[in-house]
């Protein structure tokens, strides 16, 4: 164990990660949440749609800074001296009474002034998901997983549809996983799993169907009267963008809130129909009531996946879809809800306004228009209004 910290410490800093501006990008959409007024929104929504655009060209660090130059201008403040920080637990993952550290770099893509001085810990005796949160973590939660055996329990879940979870768990012991998730939780659900199948879980972590890979929050008294929403993500992300974020994991609150069953799949084409295939295989369900939604290329792939479904959704929801100006046969007649920013990039405001005028004489479906709102926040904005609109299309 000292062998691995030395060596790890002794690597050069690392440029800022996907794990950074997911951090970044949760923080900035729960202050986005709870600020209302509109000047601070349209400062922010000016530096978010830099951050985009810095997104798209790999330029990882300047999207940690926009995002913290974002957040504070939603707080009307100055960004703080350490925003640029990055704290990260090494080892991630530790056996009981193991030795770890907090090791800091710079996140930002310039600057890159000396770092404190890395600071030690000593894992609990007993396993679980360890939060670190305090001066040292510069007020992060951090995330230190406690696993006895870690590397053989792993290892026996890289069949079936384990595999995926598996892999994940690869990427967090090694401090490449995308968000700050708990290993010693997702291990032992992918163990119940294996041994009991998944009708008793509420939360899944990582599932593997087919060529699909997803996580779902399914009610344990679901049915096949079940509402299901099937959400796919934009360019770029994975299946925790609509589970964790867009809005801080809002889409998943109002179907918790509802009693749906919610699924985020990795985007593609054939995702929503593999989702549909699983629910009836591994919990016997057969929904009566599927939505499939998406943001961006996630939006494309919504409109593209209907072609692969055995029936007709009850209805799909697009923000800022990257797809064509016209509908292909399969979507043409699905009840649809549409949305897009003000602020939105030309050429998808342009699609979005032309799908929405081939909706607006129906009384099925919905175009909505946001103001103060860009690529990335549209989702977050218009989310409330797009359940709101699911629950009408059930009484219809």
């Amino acid at each position: 164990m000292v062998l691995a910290l030395s060596l790890v410490l002794a690597q050069p800093a690392a440029p800022a990660t996907r794990a950074d501006m997911a951090e970044r990008t949760l923080r900035m959409e729960r202050t986005w949440r709870q600020v209302q007024d509109p000047t601070r929104r349209r400062a922010a929504v000016d530096v978010l749609s830099r951050a985009v655009g810095a997104f798209f060209a790999n330029q990882t660090g300047q999207v940690c800074q926009l995002l913290d130059q974002a957040e504070a201008a939603l707080r009307n403040e100055t960004v703080s001296p350490s925003a640029g920080w990055r704290v990260r637990v090494v080892p991630p993952v530790v056996a009981p009474g193991e030795p770890y550290q907090l090791v800091y770099s710079w996140a930002y893509g310039s600057g890159d002034p000396a770092p404190p001085a890395p600071k030690a810990g000593v894992a609990p005796d007993r396993e679980g998901d360890v939060t670190l949160d305090g001066p040292e973590t510069l007020g992060r939660a951090l995330t230190l997983s406690v696993v006895r055996d870690f590397e053989s329990r792993r290892a026996a879940l890289e069949q079936g549809d384990t595999q995926a979870l598996a892999r994940a768990l690869t990427q967090i012991r090694e401090g490449q996983y995308e968000w700050n998730a708990p290993a010693h939780a997702w291990l032992v659900s992918g163990e119940r799993g294996r041994a009991e199948g998944w009708k008793k879980h509420e939360e899944l972590p990582l599932v593997q169907a087919e060529n699909t890979v997803f996580r779902a929050w399914i009610p344990k008294e679901a049915t096949a009267k079940t509402p299901v929403v099937i959400a796919l993500h934009g360019a770029g992300g994975s299946e925790n963008m609509f589970y964790e974020g867009y809005g801080a994991g809002l889409a998943r609150e109002l179907a918790q809130k509802r009693g749906w069953i919610f699924m985020t799949p990795r985007s593609s084409p054939t995702a929503p129909a593999n989702c549909l295939k699983w629910l009836q295989e591994a919990r016997g369900l057969t929904p009566e009531r599927v939505f499939i939604m998406g943001h961006s290329a996630g939006g494309g792939a919504t409109v593209s996946s209907l072609a692969r479904l055995t029936a007709p959704p009850t209805g799909m929801v697009l923000f800022a879809p990257a797809t064509g100006a016209a509908l292909p046969p399969a979507a043409q007649g699905v009840p649809t809800f549409l949305a897009v920013g003000e602020q939105e990039m030309a050429a998808l405001k342009t699609v979005s306004e032309r799908l929405g005028a081939l909706l607006k004489d129906r009384s099925d479906s919905k175009f909505l228009m946001v103001s103060n709102s860009e690529h990335l926040m549209i989702v977050a904005d218009a989310l409330e209004a797009s359940y709101e609109w699911m629950d009408q299309r059930l009484k219809d």
